[in-house]
C-alpha cells in the first residue's frame, strides 16, 4: 500500500519514503506530509501499528462501513 502527500492515510503506522528511506509515523485520518527529509511525496507502508493481521483486517473492515 502506497500514500501520496495530501491524502487521508488509510491506516496508521511507520511509512517510508520511496526515494530516501526516510520514515515518518502517521495516524489513520491524518493527511500525509511531504518527506522531511527529501520532498518526495509517496511513501510505502513500513510497520503497521497492528498487533495482528487480524486486527488490521478489523481495522480495514471498520473504515469501509464508515
Amino acid at each position: 500500500m502506497t500514500e501520496k502527500t495530501g491524502e487521508t492515510v488509510r491506516e496508521s503506522g511507520e511509512f517510508r519514503c520511496e526515494k530516501c528511506g526516510h520514515t515518518v509515523s502517521v495516524g489513520r485520518g491524518a493527511l500525509m506530509p511531504l518527506c522531511p527529509g527529501c520532498g518526495f511525496d509517496t511513501f510505502g507502508l513500513r510497520n503497521p501499528r497492528f498487533a495482528t493481521t487480524e486486527q488490521a483486517a478489523d481495522e480495514r473492515s471498520r473504515t469501509r462501513e464508515t
